[in-house]
Protein backbone atom coordinates (compact mmCIF):
# COMPACT_ATOMS: atom_id res chain seq x y z
CA UNK A 1 0.00 0.00 0.00
CA UNK A 2 2.56 2.54 1.26
CA UNK A 3 4.23 1.97 -2.59
CA UNK A 4 1.25 3.26 -4.45
CA UNK A 5 0.77 6.01 -2.30
CA UNK A 6 4.70 6.97 -2.99
CA UNK A 7 4.48 6.15 -6.61
CA UNK A 8 0.79 8.72 -6.98
CA UNK A 9 2.60 10.98 -4.66
CA UNK A 10 5.80 11.44 -7.45
CA UNK A 11 3.12 12.01 -10.46
CA UNK A 12 1.71 14.68 -8.61
CA UNK A 13 4.81 16.35 -8.07
CA UNK A 14 5.81 16.01 -11.69
CA UNK A 15 2.37 17.21 -12.72
CA UNK A 16 3.22 20.43 -10.78
CA UNK A 17 6.22 21.30 -11.50
CA UNK A 18 5.45 20.79 -15.04
CA UNK A 19 2.07 23.34 -14.78
CA UNK A 20 4.72 25.79 -12.89
CA UNK A 21 7.29 25.25 -15.89
CA UNK A 22 4.35 25.73 -18.43
CA UNK A 23 3.56 29.13 -16.50
CA UNK A 24 6.92 30.84 -16.34
CA UNK A 25 7.31 29.75 -19.92
CA UNK A 26 4.38 31.76 -20.47
CA UNK A 27 4.97 34.90 -18.78
CA UNK A 28 8.58 34.79 -20.51
CA UNK A 29 6.79 34.75 -23.83
CA UNK A 30 4.84 37.60 -22.88
CA UNK A 31 6.26 41.50 -23.59
CA UNK A 32 7.28 43.24 -20.32
CA UNK A 33 6.16 46.78 -20.36
CA UNK A 34 8.23 49.33 -21.15
CA UNK A 35 8.64 51.68 -18.09
CA UNK A 36 8.69 48.28 -15.76
CA UNK A 37 12.86 46.77 -14.82
CA UNK A 38 12.23 43.55 -13.01
CA UNK A 39 15.98 43.15 -12.59
CA UNK A 40 16.12 46.80 -10.89
CA UNK A 41 13.52 46.01 -8.58
CA UNK A 42 14.78 42.51 -7.41
CA UNK A 43 18.13 44.54 -7.12
CA UNK A 44 16.23 47.52 -4.76
CA UNK A 45 14.77 44.78 -3.08
CA UNK A 46 17.61 43.27 -2.28
CA UNK A 47 20.09 46.02 -1.19
CA UNK A 48 17.30 47.37 1.57
CA UNK A 49 15.96 45.00 3.12
CA UNK A 50 14.37 47.14 6.27
CA UNK A 51 13.22 49.61 4.14
CA UNK A 52 12.12 48.60 0.51
CA UNK A 53 12.57 51.99 -1.68
CA UNK A 54 9.64 53.57 -3.73
CA UNK A 55 9.30 53.23 -7.64
CA UNK A 56 7.96 56.44 -9.32
CA UNK A 57 6.27 54.16 -12.27
CA UNK A 58 6.14 58.29 -14.18
CA UNK A 59 9.07 57.84 -16.88
CA UNK A 60 11.74 60.06 -16.27
CA UNK A 61 10.66 63.14 -18.70
CA UNK A 62 7.55 63.67 -16.67
CA UNK A 63 7.24 67.19 -15.58
CA UNK A 64 8.08 67.91 -11.47
CA UNK A 65 5.34 70.69 -11.79
CA UNK A 66 2.09 68.27 -11.22
CA UNK A 67 0.71 67.56 -7.84
CA UNK A 68 2.72 65.25 -5.37
CA UNK A 69 0.87 61.82 -6.30
CA UNK A 70 0.42 60.65 -2.12
CA UNK A 71 -1.43 64.19 -1.83
CA UNK A 72 -3.56 63.73 -4.33
CA UNK A 73 -4.60 60.34 -3.66
CA UNK A 74 -5.52 61.59 0.11
CA UNK A 75 -7.35 64.94 -1.30
CA UNK A 76 -9.47 62.30 -3.25
CA UNK A 77 -9.88 59.60 -0.34
CA UNK A 78 -10.82 62.37 2.23
CA UNK A 79 -13.66 64.08 -0.98
CA UNK A 80 -14.64 59.74 -1.01
CA UNK A 81 -14.79 59.57 2.97
CA UNK A 82 -16.73 62.96 3.10
CA UNK A 83 -19.10 61.98 -0.53
CA UNK A 84 -19.75 58.82 1.50
CA UNK A 85 -20.34 60.38 4.81
CA UNK A 86 -22.71 63.10 3.47
CA UNK A 87 -24.51 60.03 1.44
CA UNK A 88 -24.79 58.05 5.18
CA UNK A 89 -26.44 61.25 7.03
CA UNK A 90 -28.96 61.69 3.83
CA UNK A 91 -30.18 57.97 3.70
CA UNK A 92 -30.19 58.50 8.15
CA UNK A 93 -32.45 61.96 7.42
CA UNK A 94 -34.54 59.74 4.94
CA UNK A 95 -35.02 56.67 7.52
CA UNK A 96 -36.00 58.99 10.03
CA UNK A 97 -38.78 60.75 8.27
CA UNK A 98 -40.46 57.95 6.71
CA UNK A 99 -40.41 56.57 10.57
CA UNK A 100 -41.80 59.57 11.74
CA UNK A 101 -44.49 59.40 9.28
CA UNK A 102 -45.13 55.85 9.72
CA UNK A 103 -45.60 57.17 13.56
CA UNK A 104 -47.90 59.53 13.15
CA UNK A 105 -50.56 57.96 10.75
CA UNK A 106 -50.36 55.26 13.38
CA UNK A 107 -50.78 57.72 16.42
CA UNK A 108 -54.10 59.37 14.25
CA UNK A 109 -55.13 55.53 13.61
CA UNK A 110 -55.41 54.70 17.38
CA UNK A 111 -56.49 57.86 18.06
CA UNK A 112 -59.79 57.77 15.25
CA UNK A 113 -60.07 54.20 16.84
CA UNK A 114 -60.41 55.36 20.56
CA UNK A 115 -62.93 57.96 18.99
CA UNK A 116 -64.85 55.37 17.31
CA UNK A 117 -64.94 53.27 20.03
CA UNK A 118 -65.85 55.79 22.82
CA UNK A 119 -69.00 56.91 20.67
CA UNK A 120 -70.07 53.29 20.31
CA UNK A 121 -69.59 52.76 23.72
CA UNK A 122 -71.83 55.29 24.57
CA UNK A 123 -74.36 54.82 22.15
CA UNK A 124 -74.79 51.17 23.80
CA UNK A 125 -75.05 52.11 27.17
CA UNK A 126 -78.19 54.07 26.08
CA UNK A 127 -79.33 51.71 24.33
CA UNK A 128 -79.47 48.96 26.75
CA UNK A 129 -80.81 50.93 29.53
CA UNK A 130 -84.04 48.72 30.87
CA UNK A 131 -86.88 49.51 32.95
CA UNK A 132 -87.36 48.03 36.70
CA UNK A 133 -89.62 45.40 34.75
CA UNK A 134 -87.14 44.43 32.31
CA UNK A 135 -88.15 46.79 29.55
CA UNK A 136 -86.10 48.82 27.60
CA UNK A 137 -86.39 52.72 27.80
CA UNK A 138 -87.24 54.15 24.06
CA UNK A 139 -86.71 57.58 24.88
CA UNK A 140 -82.98 56.58 23.67
CA UNK A 141 -83.41 54.71 20.52
CA UNK A 142 -86.20 57.17 19.62
CA UNK A 143 -83.50 60.11 19.69
CA UNK A 144 -81.16 57.82 18.02
CA UNK A 145 -83.32 57.69 15.78
CA UNK A 146 -84.22 61.19 15.25
CA UNK A 147 -80.54 62.03 14.77
CA UNK A 148 -80.13 59.73 12.13
CA UNK A 149 -82.66 60.85 10.14
CA UNK A 150 -81.70 64.39 10.57
CA UNK A 151 -78.27 63.16 9.57
CA UNK A 152 -79.85 61.63 6.18
CA UNK A 153 -82.13 64.86 5.79
CA UNK A 154 -79.18 67.40 6.04
CA UNK A 155 -77.09 65.37 3.46
CA UNK A 156 -79.78 65.48 1.15
CA UNK A 157 -80.18 69.31 1.60
CA UNK A 158 -76.23 70.08 1.14
CA UNK A 159 -76.59 67.49 -2.18
CA UNK A 160 -79.49 69.55 -3.81
CA UNK A 161 -78.03 73.32 -2.90
CA UNK A 162 -74.81 72.24 -4.92
CA UNK A 163 -76.40 71.25 -7.53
Amino acid sequence: MQYKRQGKKDEVKEKWKKKIMHDYNKLKRKPQPAGLDVQKLYEEMSDSDDEPKSVDPAPQGSSSTSVPREKFDRKKEASRFSRAQWEHQKKAEKKRQKYEEILKKKREKEAALEHYRAKKKAKFLKMCKKTPKGQPIMKYRIHHLLDQIEKQYGKQKKESENS
